[in-house]
């Protein structure tokens, strides 16, 4: 039976076009080089990112598990005059994405919880039942694709506590092979804890990430609505390296109209 809605047709470009949050999703970075290296490749690459899971009072084999790292691509859906705050936390260096090209890939909003609801709870069950080995197989790696996309409302961020509802965020996790690399690395693993507690070799593990080009996004330059610099001394820097790029005349034009000095866009909010 062919629904109403099919029977009248469909607008596609209605359907992908948000009126209530973002048409883009902003994926803010640290360091220029990264945004420099997105573009050179077409290509955004997932890092390793640790998360906090103790509201989900985690255990394995008696010891509480705290804190995970999972490869991830991180993108806040965010309207620009609200993104000052979110851009302060995680870097002035940017790239938006149109919200078209993520919902042709697998690019997923995250579940918030809140830490005394019956769903974290159950959850939390749930997952012990993985880490204690009564849950394997179809249901266990369906939990833990879960866990990937979980946080919770409130917690500590990367400098200080944080409501993590405000960002609106989606994220992109790769499938990883484990002969490659670790899809996740746990706290009570002592292998795992080595990485965890050096940002040199969580850096490492991210740049193996980097040399499997099967693990990213890849992009257009259609794809891409903003490119974000820190300040005009970072314009300059970055349309002088568009310039000297392997981009034809156009497509150099082109990306040239992205770039956006955040410092000048933070005084007309």
């Amino acid at each position: 039976m062919v629904s109403n809605l099919q029977a009248k047709g469909v607008n596609e470009n209605s359907v992908h076009l948000y009126k209530e949050s973002a048409n883009t999703l902003f994926n803010f970075m640290g360091e220029y080089q990264y945004l420099t290296k997105a573009l050179e490749n077409m290509e955004l690459m997932p890092r390793y990112n640790i998360e906090s899971v103790e509201y989900l009072h985690l255990n394995s084999n008696g010891t509480p598990l705290k804190r995970v790292a999972i490869p991830m691509l991180c993108f806040c859906d965010i309207f620009l005059h609200k993104i000052e705050p979110h851009y302060d936390t995680y870097g002035f260096f940017g790239i938006g994405i149109s919200k078209k090209l993520a919902q042709s890939i697998p690019i997923q909003p995250i579940t918030y919880l809140n830490p005394i609801s019956p769903l974290t709870k159950d959850l939390g069950n749930g997952l012990n039942g993985i880490l204690g080995g009564s849950k394997v197989g179809q249901v266990g790696d369906s939990l833990l694709t879960e866990l990937k996309f979980l946080k919770p409302i409130y917690g500590k961020g990367k400098i200080k506590d944080q409501n993590f509802h405000d960002e609106h965020e989606w994220r992109f996790i790769p499938k990883i092979d484990i002969k490659v690399a670790d899809p996740i690395l746990l706290d009570t693993i002592a292998a795992d804890v080595q990485f965890m507690n050096t940002k040199r070799s969580l850096d490492e593990l991210s740049n193996l990430l980097g040399t499997h080009e099967e693990f990213g996004i890849k992009l257009q330059i259609s794809d891409i609505n903003y490119l974000f610099v820190k300040d005009a001394d970072y314009v300059r820097k970055l349309l002088k390296w568009i310039a000297d790029s392997k981009f034809d005349s156009m497509e150099k034009l082109d990306l040239a109209s992205k770039v956006i000095n955040l410092q000048t866009l933070k005084g007309d909010w």
